[in-house]
């Protein structure tokens, strides 16, 4: 067994199923991709890295558990930094492999050179960063690597895998235990929160992403509804609780007056799978009495970010436990005054262009309740985040353009038999991803992709507009075809040429087996006034 065999053997040994990346042309890798064609694991070729690492997060995501994506040494590496970086944002495990020289090689100026550990060892891009030691530690350090990225608060990490590592012998190789059990101490923790609740009358809960990564939404709703405490939702968070719930207050924005003024009065405040880089900080609740952390880890941003108390632990079992005796019912709760009413623009119905909120009101209307969204950055995240009904995800902590359609594509792996849905705005589908289509279409996936196409960077040149009185590039002066993109993908593609046409294309791309693409004019930013 050499290297590479014994790399596959450990993925397999994880239940690892899907590879999303580029091949490379050194020497250790030909055995790699040998050894995957003999095993059960699909590499799906991404078309470029920034791609790969973007399906991986998507597959994980969904599918709640680590995404794998692989690159080559130097160029391709360097390309994994973006979806890394946003990976590490939102907490999404993935495991980054890169081929690498052999060690003999590896120094300054060598031909395709980029020290990949340095480069990646940085908390704003991974939890760490590794070089496989030899061929025989392959089977430990890949392992190390996987726990780490599903431990405690999860998130991305590298690994750098040198040609020769690939291909030396790797017989008699250390095996290692794959799951490690994480013991939390949490009911000293629960009993303070306990006290604190009794001592008070009052109490919020926002509810970040950690809820639907650790599985807890029947906890979380159980427990709400025994201490009769209202829960916000930031844009991450939105699915974890049914949208008609009476507790369900809405989706948190950070410039909402009414919820600072409902933080500020509260006596406390609960966060639930929060961490402040969705960007609603803890500027919102400066007044506050008591902030309470919930979470399977500690507090992110220490600096802006602190808690009077943490409970730390597995979140369904620490929601099981907080007011179990049926005690801890809040009686002060004002609800309609805290509630934050997000009402439909008036006299939408057949404007055209399309008013953002009417194509999303179309897809709450048309896709199945179990439909997964995706949603790129601009002015229709906003829509979405605001207004769309279905499970939907973002990419709020770096808010990287270009993430919405591989990231649905990598989803479509996790969920085959789910409709999937990537909304972008046309600068989005401008920034390289575009060829995850024809990863789709090759292994018969059938994503729609919505483009809302305002023929501008929206956001950018609102703001330019606000703050100038005029613009400075960021309206295109021509956009591509992206009817004809799609079609030259083998995919479908559609332009609306009319109010009305939407919803008849949106009904009938769900019959297509294969990926859709609809392109969508839609008003500029600044004359939407629900975004004003």
């Amino acid at each position: 067994m050499n290297g590479a065999e014994l790399l596959v053997k450990t993925l397999e040994d994880n239940k690892v199923n899907y590879i999303f990346g580029v091949p490379g042309d050194i020497q250790g890798e030909y055995l790699l991709f040998k050894a995957l064609d003999q095993s059960n694991i699909n590499f799906v070729y991404a078309g470029n890295e920034q791609s790969g690492v973007m399906m991986a997060d998507g597959f994980a995501r969904v599918k709640g558990d680590i995404g794998v994506c692989f690159s080559t040494l130097g160029p391709g590496a360097t390309n994994l930094v973006t979806g890394l970086a946003n990976a590490m944002q939102d907490n999404v495990p993935i495991l980054a492999l890169s081929g690498q020289l052999p060690y003999s090689k590896q120094f300054i100026f060598s031909h395709q050179y980029v020290d990949t550990v340095r480069l990646f060892d940085s908390r704003d891009l991974t939890m760490s960063a590794s070089q496989v030691g030899s061929a025989q530690s392959m089977h430990r350090d890949v392992n190390r690597a996987i726990v780490e990225a599903l431990s405690g608060p999860r998130g991305p990490v590298h690994v750098t895998i040198p040609s020769d590592v690939l291909t030396d012998n790797a017989e008699s190789y250390p095996e290692v235990t794959i799951n490690e059990e994480v013991i939390y101490r949490d009911d000293v923790q629960i009993s303070r929160l306990e006290g604190l609740l009794k001592e008070n009358n009052s109490a919020v809960a926002i509810v970040g992403p950690g809820v639907a990564r650790a599985g807890a939404s029947s906890e979380l709703i159980q427990f709400l509804e025994r201490t009769n405490i209202p829960a916000y939702t930031t844009f991450h968070g939105k699915g974890t609780m049914p949208n008609n719930h009476a507790l369900n207050i809405g989706v948190l924005s950070r410039h909402s007056k009414v919820a600072k003024k409902v933080l500020n009065e509260k006596d406390i405040i609960l966060t639930i799978g929060y961490g402040p880089e969705e960007g609603v900080t803890p500027e919102m609740w400066q007044e506050a009495k008591h902030v309470v952390h919930i979470n399977a880890s500690e507090p992110r941003g220490v600096h802006i970010y602190n808690p009077k108390l943490e409970v730390i632990g597995d979140l369904r079992n620490v929601l099981s436990k907080i007011g179990a005796d049926n005690q801890l019912r809040m009686t002060n709760q004002k609800l309609d005054e805290m509630r934050l009413v997000v009402e439909m623009p008036d006299n939408i119905d057949e404007m055209f262009p399309y008013h953002p909120v009417q194509v999303v009101r179309i897809l709450n209307e048309t896709l199945n309740s179990d439909s997964l969204v995706f949603s790129d950055v601009g002015l229709h995240k906003q829509a979405l985040g605001l207004y769309c009904d279905k499970q939907t995800y973002f990419s709020n902590g770096l808010s990287a353009m270009g993430y919405a359609i591989p990231a649905a594509v990598g989803a479509c792996f996790a969920a085959p038999n789910k409709q999937v849905v990537a909304v972008t705005g046309d600068g989005g589908f401008q920034m390289g991803n575009d060829r995850s289509l024809l990863t789709a279409k090759e292994y018969g996936h059938s994503p729609i992709i919505i483009v809302m196409n305002d023929g501008a960077l929206g956001m950018v040149e609102s703001r330019q507009l606000t703050a100038l009185g005029t613009t400075h590039y960021a309206r295109f002066k021509e956009n591509p075809n992206f009817k004809r993109i799609a079609e030259a993908y083998g995919c479908k593609g559609y332009r609306i040429e009319e109010s009305g046409q939407l919803e008849s294309v949106l009904k009938d791309s769900l019959n297509h087996d294969k990926p859709v693409v609809i392109d969508v004019p839609i008003q500029a930013y600044h004359n939407v006034k629900m975004m004003k």
